[in-house]
């Protein structure tokens, strides 16, 4: 028996059991222009354009108290997650982000979970 499970689902099932809800906090940053202004002095304009231009567009997750930018960016081993936290300009990994966020024991890949929010 196989089994559909909807995004709109998943969305249900991480707020009913984990009480998370990130509907409105998760944005594109596809221009320089679309960045928080609290944030907007971090960034060198063309040099984030440069960026956005080779890798694709960006996520902006605002979170509790912090605030992250995350890129996916795509080597010769693979698609990797680039996560800063803006605050303290800390680098996280995957797994540290989704633990934050009180995800970390789902089987769902970050950018999967982007994806869902941002449809």
């Amino acid at each position: 028996m196989k089994f559909l499970i909807t995004e709109s689902k998943i969305k249900e099932f991480i707020q009913n059991k984990f009480n998370i809800d990130l509907t409105d906090n998760i944005y594109v940053i596809a221009s320089y222009e679309d960045l928080p202004w609290k944030h907007r002095y971090k960034f060198n304009e063309k040099g984030l354009n440069k960026k956005l231009n080779e890798f694709g567009p960006m996520y902006y997750l605002s979170y509790k108290d912090l605030d992250f930018i995350i890129s996916f960016q795509t080597d010769s081993e693979g698609k990797e997650a680039s996560i800063v936290e803006l605050s303290h300009t800390r680098v996280y990994t995957e797994s540290e982000l989704l633990d934050y966020i009180g995800l970390g024991r789902l089987p769902l890949p970050l950018e999967q979970l982007i994806n869902i929010y941002l449809i």
